[in-house]
C-alpha cells in the first residue's frame, strides 16, 4: 500500500544549468498539462537542490548539469498523481504593455532596434512603415516593445528582412 496526499500535490521537476541563477525559491509558477487541457494552475518554487541530479554511481543523470527542484500545487486542481505537466517560472512580469515576436525586431543603418508596421497610403496600397522601438522584458520568444505610435492591435510585419521605410507591401 502507498499512503499519497492528493490535497498537497507536489510536482518534481529539474531546472537546467543555463536558468538557474535566474530563478529562486518562492518564484511563481504556471502549470500545464495535456490531460486538463487549456487549464492553467498556480504554484510556488519551494525547493531547489544545491548540487545537480545523480545516478547510482554518483555521475551527472545528462550531459547539462540540471537541479532537481520542487513545485507546490497552490489550491485544488484536476492534477493527479502520477500526470506530466509543463511548468514555467515566472522570472519576471509586466502587465499591461506590448509584445511582439522577437523576430520581427531589427535594426537600421544607425543600429537602433526597429519595427514595421503595416500602414495604408493615400492612394488605397499598404506601405511598411517604420517605427523605432525600446525592446524591454525578452523570453525566449517575444518581447516587450515600446514605441511612439504603436498600439495594440497595429500590424506587424514579422519577417522585417530587406525592407526599408515607405515601401509598398
Amino acid at each position: 500500500m502507498t499512503v499519497e496526499d492528493t490535497d498537497d500535490l507536489i510536482i518534481n521537476t529539474k531546472i537546467k544549468e543555463y536558468d538557474i541563477g535566474s530563478v529562486k525559491e518562492g518564484m511563481s509558477v504556471v502549470i500545464k498539462s495535456d490531460a486538463t487541457g487549456d487549464q492553467e494552475f498556480q504554484g510556488t518554487l519551494t525547493k531547489i537542490a544545491p548540487t545537480t541530479a545523480k545516478d547510482t554511481t554518483g555521475q551527472a543523470t545528462s550531459n547539462s548539469a540540471e537541479f532537481p527542484a520542487e513545485i507546490k500545487v497552490k489550491g485544488k486542481s484536476d492534477l493527479r498523481i502520477g500526470m506530466n505537466a509543463r511548468v514555467s517560472i515566472i522570472a519576471e512580469e509586466k502587465k499591461n504593455v506590448l509584445s511582439i515576436p522577437t523576430s520581427a525586431i531589427t535594426s537600421n543603418e544607425e543600429g537602433k532596434d526597429i519595427i514595421f508596421v503595416v500602414q495604408a497610403a493615400d492612394d488605397g496600397t499598404y506601405i511598411a512603415k517604420a517605427l523605432p522601438v525600446t525592446v524591454g522584458l525578452e523570453t525566449d520568444f517575444s518581447c516587450e516593445i515600446q514605441a511612439e505610435g504603436l498600439k495594440e492591435g497595429d500590424e506587424v510585419i514579422m519577417s522585417p528582412e530587406g525592407l526599408v521605410d515607405g515601401v509598398q507591401i
